[in-house]
């Protein structure tokens, strides 16, 4: 059983640790960004169609991104402190 946990460990800080930092990246990269807005293969017709229909949504999108940032970033740190504590006990 202290091999599961320790596999399972082993193998979920990392993922949970790219998770974090993608959500973070494409919080500060994503919409509301001042990147180019435009996209391959989006119909070429009624541009103020297509912004009011990301206005609508971008406010949000951001506000919940940074929210899964933020989770995922505090599941990475529980995580790692697990693991911590986890080799801890089998030192001790």
């Amino acid at each position: 059983m202290r091999v599961l946990q320790t596999v399972t460990l082993l193998v979920a800080t990392p993922g949970a640790g790219l998770m974090a930092g993608l959500f973070a990246a494409f919080a500060y990269a994503g919409p509301g960004s001042t990147g180019s807005s435009g996209r391959p293969g989006a119909p070429a017709g009624r541009p103020g169609a297509l912004k009011a229909a990301r206005e609508s949504f971008e406010g949000r999108w951001v506000t919940w991104n940074i929210e899964r940032a933020l989770a995922h970033t505090a599941a990475f740190g529980t995580l790692a402190w697990a693991l911590f504590l986890h080799r801890t006990a089998a030192t001790g």
